[in-house]
């Protein structure tokens, strides 16, 4: 299978079958620096908040709706975050999690 690349609200998200990321490095994505940018979401759907953590400090996080239209961002220093959701209608969002060198994007859901 081929790796399929989506580009939503000026965010590269990758999307790979398990041999696609298997050969990562030899297609020019370094894979391990996949792993330094990788952000854990829970609980995801959520009801009132996200809880977001990655492995390395966070510089900053982006909402974006999933129009692509920047909806929240904030700076982080930290490899821990929360974000809270009384003002957010229920549906469908991309974060973006920057890094000094890079940064993740994550698919989120916000139900009722």
């Amino acid at each position: 299978m081929k790796a399929l690349l989506i580009t939503l609200a000026g965010v590269l998200l990758h999307v790979a079958s398990a041999h696609a990321a298997a050969h990562c490095s030899r297609q020019g994505v370094d894979s391990t620096q996949l792993r330094a940018h990788a952000v854990r979401v829970f609980p995801n759907p959520a009801v009132s908040q996200w809880n977001i953590e990655g492995i390395r400090n966070m510089k900053q996080l982006a909402l974006y709706s999933i129009a692509g239209q920047l909806i929240r961002q904030w700076p982080v220093n930290g490899k821990q975050s929360q974000l809270l959701t009384p003002d957010l209608s229920h549906g469908t969002y991309l974060l973006r999690v920057s890094f000094d060198d890079g940064s993740s994007a994550s698919k989120i859901i916000l139900k009722q």
